[in-house]
């Protein structure tokens, strides 16, 4: 009877992560490249056409940025910046989501306590570990620096974490539908970077 309770109605820190979320978005806003420089250099030659030779790496990167060509030059580095940061919030967001609902029940004293149906930490204290793992992954360099300049590294992430997402999804209501999400989008993120097979 309790375990409907605390679905139906969320706990009262149920929106910290989220939050968190807009913290670090608002902080890669911030820090953002928004010029010319090596990073976002290929990616320029690339969406307009300034390159001879002709395109064969990460497909799914280049149809993510290849709109960006309509825009004006001048604002194109700061588009392709915006587009990578959007990527990382997107692989936060979905961060907060899986670890939200991966099982807890792993030590003796975590079995003998009340938890929800399938180990689940109930709403009243499931934002903690949500909120840490969106603040350390956030904030950890090598994100921050994908996450302000053009990165096809940003899109890899994302597409990694809603893979593991579709698969913590299934455990918790074992729907079929969520394995095959999970394949794919994990077989177009290995179409796009070879290195992601190694996952």
């Amino acid at each position: 009877m309790q375990t409907q309770e605390s679905k139906s109605s969320p706990g009262p820190l149920s929106w910290v992560p989220w939050i968190a979320i807009a913290i670090v978005g608002l902080i890669y806003v911030i820090t953002m490249e928004r010029w010319f420089s090596v990073t976002n250099l290929s990616y320029l030659t690339l969406i307009n056409g300034w390159d001879w030779r002709v395109y064969s790496g990460s497909p799914l990167t280049y149809l993510a940025i290849r709109p960006l060509g309509l825009l004006p030059v001048s604002v194109q580095p700061a588009a392709l910046s915006c587009l990578s940061a959007a990527f990382i919030l997107g692989s936060l967001w979905l961060l907060a989501r899986t670890v939200r609902i991966l099982p807890q029940e792993r030590t003796r004293l975590q079995r003998h306590r009340k938890l929800e149906e399938g180990g689940i930490l109930p709403d009243s204290i499931a934002w903690m570990p949500a909120t840490l793992a969106v603040l350390v992954c956030g904030f950890q360099m090598v994100i921050w620096e994908n996450a302000t300049t053009a990165s096809g590294a940003a899109l890899d992430l994302l597409i990694l974490a809603y893979s593991i997402r579709a698969v913590a999804e299934f455990r918790l209501t074992r729907q079929d539908s969520w394995l095959y999400k999970a394949a794919l989008v994990f077989s177009m993120g290995v179409v796009n970077n070879y290195s992601m097979l190694a996952y």
